[in-house]
């Protein structure tokens, strides 16, 4: 009996042994298997690279950007950015439920961050890009709206300088036609840039609209002036000309304060409303740069 109870705790040793060795074995594969998975989700995010680093200039600049086509020429690949991440997600999922070496354990939560960071950004910039999508057609309006007032401008100052040696007549009455023509301009820049700013309630657009209504006022006097002469009442085109005068002193110092452009003035206000995306990008960006050095050394590590 006590012959078969050794050999019994032989076999019984024996077949220990043998599962043990089939555990490790078991787990070794697990891991190479986990680290390959782990591997691939990283590959997937490094591949999103080219097409993150493209994004800043969405960001900063998203007027340009729709003007130039190159948000429209990025969509592909920021589609592309967008699968590749939710891929590198699923696998990360996936790998959350294994058990995990060591190393990889350590490093999952960079990579979730990195995957999270990096839709956070794209997410933020396609707002951007839609609130400033939206404001194509008020850009369109405003860009018509200058090249109006820009017109009157160049009228009422060929109006001036033929007032200054008109003698006859005719001479005052071919003033008073650029002046009427000037009016006509300026008023057509008035209704637009009007509409835009009822449209598009917090837009800056008072500075356009006061000096042309005080370039219309000077323009008032002017032709009351030019009236007056050919009427032969000097004392009234004296007065008038002197409110002229006045008020394009005024519209002269208020034409120094205007905006450079009415682009400039779409893309202040597409900032201002989309503040909180462009916040949340830039904390997404200083995530994805943080978890990228965390996953470097990852890779570091993994290649000693």
């Amino acid at each position: 009996m006590k012959r078969a109870a050794r050999a019994a705790l032989a076999v019984l040793a024996a077949a220990a042994i043998a599962v043990g060795g089939y555990t490790a074995f078991t787990y070794i594969k697990e891991d190479k298997s986990s680290e390959a998975m782990f591997s691939q989700a990283l590959e997937k995010i490094e591949g999103t690279d080219a097409t993150l680093a493209a994004l800043d200039p969405f960001v900063e600049d998203p007027v340009t950007a729709l003007e130039k086509g190159t948000w429209l020429a990025a969509s592909s690949d920021i589609s592309t950015a967008r699968k590749s991440l939710d891929e590198a997600g699923a696998l990360l999922q996936e790998l959350s439920s294994r058990r995990l070496p060591k190393e990889v354990s350590a490093s999952m939560g960079a990579a979730q961050r990195n995957v999270d960071a990096r839709m956070g950004m794209i997410d933020a910039a396609e707002r951007v890009m839609e609130k400033t999508s939206a404001m194509q057609d008020s850009l369109k309006r405003l860009r018509t709206a200058w090249s109006n007032l820009q017109e009157g401008d160049t009228l009422a100052r060929e109006a001036a300088g033929l007032s200054s040696k008109a003698a006859s007549v005719d001479e005052i009455k071919e003033v008073r036609d650029r002046g009427e023509r000037a009016t006509e301009r300026f008023n057509d820049a008035l209704d637009g840039f009007s509409a835009v700013a009822t449209a598009v309630p917090g837009i800056k657009l008072e500075p356009y609209i006061d000096y042309i209504k005080v370039r219309l006022e000077a323009l008032g006097y002017a032709g009351a002036a030019d009236a007056a002469l050919i009427e032969r009442n000097k004392d009234e085109a004296v007065e008038q000309n002197d409110l002229y005068t006045e008020a394009d002193a005024k519209a002269s110092r208020l034409a120094k304060s205007l905006p450079s452009s009415v682009d400039q003035v779409i893309l202040d206000f597409v900032k201002v409303q989309s503040l909180s995306e462009i916040e949340g990008y830039q904390a997404a960006r200083a995530e994805a740069t943080q978890s990228d050095a965390d996953l470097r050394d990852y890779l570091g590590a993994q290649s000693k």
